[in-house]
């Protein structure tokens, strides 16, 4: 900014689709662990009141995505990803999420799920 404070807008990547069967690696639980986390536990966006998500979607039924890993931040004790407006089937799909850390009460991460199915 003007004063010369550095500010981080960070923006995490991550593959959204089912658990495969016979497979050990989780996606939906991944996308909560190893992405939403990061922002929850001020290790991304520290500055910012604000982050961003972006979800590769690469197989399965959408809003069945949303409410696994929805249930998966609830098991976390995080609020749920809220979409906004409609799906956008071979497009771009918003959703918000409210966290609330020690640093920025009222953080808002947005997700920006892409569908590539």
């Amino acid at each position: 900014d003007s004063n010369g404070d550095q500010f981080d807008y960070d923006v995490e990547c991550k593959i959204v689709r089912n658990k495969r069967v016979g497979k050990k690696w989780d996606y939906c639980k991944y996308y909560v662990t190893g992405g939403v986390m990061r922002f929850f536990k001020n290790l991304y966006s520290q500055n910012l009141p604000l982050g961003a998500m972006i979800g590769y979607v690469q197989e399965g039924i959408p809003s069945d995505l949303q409410e696994t890993i929805n249930k998966k931040s609830r098991d976390k004790n995080l609020s749920s990803m809220r979409r906004n407006g409609n799906w956008q089937i071979n497009g771009v799909t918003r959703f918000s999420q409210h966290l609330n850390r020690k640093k920025a009460k009222d953080f808002r991460l947005t997700h920006l799920w892409v569908d590539l199915r």
